[in-house]
């Protein structure tokens, strides 16, 4: 027989962790949300807390067969790992993190892990708040998410036992192809750095505002918002993969695009770095009707090559082989900012011939669509595994899944 009821019905805890004190050595491990992916616990990546300076209530101290959900955040939310072997040290979460923990008597311990991972996408859709600062209450953990499960403990075990069986695989082959997504990200970063060590020694350094004609940075403050302008008001999350994303653009008011616009003033072939938050972040503007209408927030640079000294997709692949430098040279320590003194004095090597610069651009952006080709076919088979998880709990919490099913 099979009970539907509310998560926090069949809970005898809910709670997020401390806040804690940190310290290098000694104290208690503390489990924060980096360390939980793909359903596991990477005790590796967790800190240490003062106990002596906060205690940590009894309760919070994770014990086998809690599930623990990391709480906050974009991109992070939602995620679920349960704890299913016992601890090798006492250990507690941070406060992004919530401990779910069953009733006692009413799950085998497995079968209550795999329960909560069938909900996680619904749990990764429920955060309330800004982008970046969303939140999961604990008051939608317990009520907002139905579970179905069997009473019986045996016929539990008999569904952990076939899931086991059949993500043992899935898992083997999500790890197979992670390793080639990262190779395959890889392996343009290594062409494109091996072109610049090979051949920057016949190349002439030149600073960036040598090169440039106007290296500024966006508005320092914030725009008003307006819908169905067409105005766009980007920040530094909005460049990646070297171009402009527009998905999640903010519209804004014309008389605010046109007086940010004459400090930024985005035209075709200029080059975006990012230079606060995931600082160092490229992009190129192109030639369409957005490019006219788009300015940006203070985290975002401008740089207008002169071109007759510095071809812009050149400029771009220079940026990118060099990152690392760019980074190092950038200020502050917890949240690191690139200055614009900064930029305008690092220095990058260059052919000072124009068409050998677009000789090399245009290797280097057959390469990299090759590579972002490769990239893709692997994400894509990573989402088909998710989803055949996804099929295959379905059908566990249908109580229609079998071993015959699972081996067709």
């Amino acid at each position: 027989m099979w009970e539907t009821k509310k998560l926090g019905d069949v809970c005898t805890l809910v709670k997020r962790g401390v806040a804690p004190k940190y310290v290098e050595e000694s104290g208690i491990c503390v489990i924060n949300q980096k360390c939980i992916r793909d359903h596991s616990i990477n005790f590796e990546l967790a800190r240490r807390h003062n106990f002596a300076v906060k205690p940590v209530p009894t309760e919070r101290y994770i014990q086998l067969g809690d599930v623990l959900i990391n709480s906050t955040g974009t991109g992070t939310l939602g995620r679920v790992a349960q704890v299913r072997s016992e601890p090798h040290e006492p250990a507690t979460v941070d406060t992004h993190v919530t401990i779910v923990r069953p009733k006692s008597g009413m799950f085998f311990n497995d079968f209550f892990g795999y329960m909560l991972i069938k909900i996680e996408d619904e749990i990764a859709g429920s955060g309330e708040g800004t982008s970046g600062q969303t939140e999961l209450a604990l008051s939608k953990v317990q009520n907002d998410f139905n579970v179905s499960y069997p009473t019986s403990l045996e016929e539990q075990k008999r569904i952990v036992a076939i899931l086991d069986e059949a993500f043992e695989g899935i898992d083997a082959a999500i790890a197979n192809t992670q390793a080639n997504l990262a190779a395959a990200r890889e392996l343009f970063d290594s062409y494109l750095g091996r072109v610049f060590v090979l051949n920057s020694k016949h190349w002439h350094l030149a600073t960036l505002e040598e090169v440039c004609f106007k290296i500024t940075d966006g508005k320092h403050g914030d725009c008003e918002n307006e819908q169905n302008s067409g105005y766009y008001f980007l920040s530094a999350k909005d460049v990646k993969n070297g171009f402009l994303q527009y998905e999640n653009a903010r519209e804004i008011t014309q008389k605010d695009f046109e007086e940010t616009h004459r400090r930024t003033d985005l035209s075709p072939g200029d080059i975006l770095l990012t230079n606060a938050g995931t600082i160092g972040r490229t992009a190129i503007a192109l030639e369409n009707e957005k490019t006219k209408r788009t300015t940006f927030q203070k985290s975002v640079a401008i740089l207008k090559p002169k071109r007759e000294l510095i071809d812009s997709r050149f400029c771009l692949y220079a940026l990118k082989a060099n990152l690392r430098a760019l980074i190092d040279s950038s200020s502050g320590t917890a949240q690191k900012n690139l200055l614009l003194r900064d930029t305008r004095s690092f220095q990058v090597p260059l052919p000072k011939d124009i068409s050998e610069q677009v000789s090399i651009a245009k290797k280097l952006e057959e390469f990299e669509k090759k590579a972002i080709h490769l990239e893709s076919l692997y994400e894509k088979k990573l989402d088909a595994l998710h989803e055949l998880k996804q099929s295959i709990l379905a059908k566990a919490f249908r109580g229609e899944l079998t071993r015959e099913e699972i081996a067709a």
